[in-house]
């Protein structure tokens, strides 16, 4: 289950102990009408599309990725992937937390604070086909091989520095738009950190709003700039996601979930439930499915 830090970070279980990498393989079947919920944390992100395509959003920014491409997202960057038509799509999804990988080598620290740090890039698109973008994704791909495999770690942390690298060598020695904080983004983030932290109870938009410390008209307007979505129907995804989360991982009965998450009446949970996964919460307890 996700777990989130007390900023509404996302608090990510990295996939070799200590040393602070995760990658996966994922599909975007696997979330709710085909759509992430956004989120952010400190680690970098990366994607590599194998099959089919998704977009990509990044502070409300939305572009395109198609099989062979990927992006880079920088540290704290609110971001999602979706389908707007619900079609299926195949990647590798790995996150890197650069400031403390660099302790595991010294000098690191400079290049790691123009690829990262405040007026760096908030993004970076790339095709494996093109401008040394193959390197990069052969590196995530290698990072991805490296789970489960005989000096796993050593390798993960070879694959990490060479993305790294080929990261710094695209963006970070001459940054290119500007990652810049806005006081929005921050409204945004404290947000998102009051509903990740409060969505088991019954919250109005009033309190979103009061958490990013605006009105309520400059609440709506915020989310639907960068994440196209309203307030309560962002809460109301988020809940879902729990949800799933919940009765993947848990055994608690339908009934329980509904209330844990937020919902009021357990017939409105079913249905919506119904509408974002296309099947109703009784399925992913009968067949265990995530």
């Amino acid at each position: 289950m996700a777990e989130f830090r007390k900023d509404g970070s996302e608090k990510v279980i990295y996939s070799f102990g200590s040393i602070p990498v995760y990658v996966n393989m994922g599909e975007l079947s696997q979330y709710p009408g085909y759509r992430e919920v956004a989120h952010w944390h400190s680690e970098v992100e990366l994607i590599a599309v194998f099959s089919g395509s998704m977009d990509f959003s990044v502070n409300g920014a939305v572009v395109t990725l198609n099989a062979g491409c990927g992006i880079f997202v920088n540290s704290k960057q609110v971001h999602y992937g979706f389908s707007p038509q619900c079609s299926d799509c195949r990647f590798i999804c790995a996150l890197i937390e650069p400031n403390v990988l660099c302790s595991y080598i010294g000098g690191a620290e400079k290049y790691i604070s123009s690829l990262v740090n405040g007026g760096a890039r908030q993004y970076l698109v790339f095709n494996k086909e093109q401008n040394g973008g193959g390197a990069l994704f052969s590196a995530i791909e290698g990072l991805y091989s490296s789970k489960g495999g005989a000096g796993g770690e050593l390798e993960a942390l070879a694959c990490s520095f060479h993305i790294l690298y080929e990261l710094y060598i695209s963006c970070g020695a001459d940054p290119v738009g500007s990652g810049a904080d806005d006081y929005n983004l921050q409204a945004l983030r404290r947000m998102i950190a009051f509903i990740c932290s409060n969505y088991g109870d019954k919250i109005q938009l009033n309190d979103i709003a009061r958490a990013g410390s605006i009105c309520k008209s400059k609440c709506n307007g915020i989310f639907k700039q960068y994440l196209n979505t309203t307030p309560v129907n962002y809460l109301i995804d988020y809940r879902i996601q729990k949800a799933m989360e919940l009765l993947s991982c848990t055994d608690m009965k339908i009934t329980d979930v509904c209330f844990e998450t937020g919902f009021l009446s357990v017939s409105y949970f079913i249905e919506t439930f119904k509408r974002s996964y296309g099947y109703p919460p009784s399925r992913v307890r009968k067949a265990g499915l995530s």
